[in-house]
């Protein structure tokens, strides 16, 4: 039944079995804020989200979309995983309790090429996770990772264009990123990225309607397509 139940004091100790929940939960509080330090318009927050994780779970990792975020017991390991789908539950609220058809299919890579819908919201999701934790990686349980950073034309192992959520994301994060690489020399406010996504009325499809929403809102254009070119996104315009 709905109401208040008193389920007494839970403590988290160091090293104990459920010290990664309090893991997961500063991750989450992080993605939660982060609108806020980092952009002028305070009002322009996401609504915040349910992550369940539980010592042995098998169940994750992925987000329902209006509902909970759900994580396998070794994605409290890194930041990348909770932080991840943090971004798809920003996005679904941000986009008014909606979300593109992605065509996505599963497993999906980084670095490999899928419908620009597919990208799109992946991509986003990384990027997001990537702008909160200030680390252009995406990292997985046990070691292994994948940098956004390095990879452009003719990287082996990546394909090209937007339809890749790794170039999607990459993009982006060289859109407001301080380091000059390449045909790269673009760097934005966060704020600006965050102004042309954020609202109901701002749905778009695929990164392609998102770089058309920018350009019609007047953001810098020159050097933001540099960027988009840096990763393989060629719009020419």
């Amino acid at each position: 039944a709905d109401g208040t139940y008193n389920m007494g004091t839970t403590y988290i100790t160091n090293g104990g079995s459920n010290e990664p929940a309090w893991w997961v939960m500063m991750d989450l509080i992080k993605c939660f804020w982060w609108p806020y330090w980092f952009t002028t318009d305070h009002s322009t927050m996401a609504g915040g989200a349910t992550a369940v994780w539980y010592v042995g779970s098998t169940n994750g990792d992925y987000t329902n979309n209006g509902g909970n975020i759900y994580l396998r017991d070794a994605a409290a390991d890194v930041e990348s995983i909770p932080m991840h789908e943090y971004g798809h539950a920003v996005q679904w609220d941000i986009y008014g309790g909606w979300l593109p058809s992605t065509g996505c299919p599963s497993p999906h890579y980084v670095e490999t090429g899928n419908a620009p819908n597919c990208a799109w919201v992946e991509g986003f999701a990384s990027w997001y996770k990537c702008v909160v934790s200030g680390d252009p990686a995406y990292r997985w349980p046990g070691g292994g990772s994948v940098g956004y950073e390095a990879p452009t034309w003719g990287t082996v192992g990546w394909d090209d264009g937007d339809g890749v959520e790794g170039r999607v994301t990459a993009a982006m994060w060289d859109m407001g990123d301080s380091v000059v690489d390449g045909y790269d020399t673009c760097q934005v406010a966060w704020s600006e990225l965050w102004d042309v996504i954020y609202g109901s009325t701002h749905r778009d499809n695929n990164f392609s309607e998102y770089w058309t929403r920018w350009k019609s809102m007047g953001k810098p254009k020159h050097h933001a397509n540099k960027a988009l070119f840096q990763n393989t996104i060629d719009y020419n315009a």
